[in-house]
């Protein structure tokens, strides 16, 4: 989980991100949500996801 306040390369405000992984079936992968703070509550405004690639075979 990442916390930050009036990033200067973000929109001004209260930011989380909360990452996590995921046991698929056939591959894992990561997932990822961002939030802002608004109105007393934290709204989703982004979501990223991506395959944990095997290591290579030697």
């Amino acid at each position: 989980m990442g916390h930050q306040i009036d990033n200067p390369s973000l929109p001004q405000g209260e930011l989380a991100s909360v990452a996590f992984l995921s046991g698929y079936v056939n591959a894992p992968a990561w997932e990822k949500v961002s939030l802002v703070w608004s109105s007393e509550h934290w709204t989703p405004v982004g979501y990223q996801s991506g395959v944990i690639a095997a290591p290579a075979k030697k």
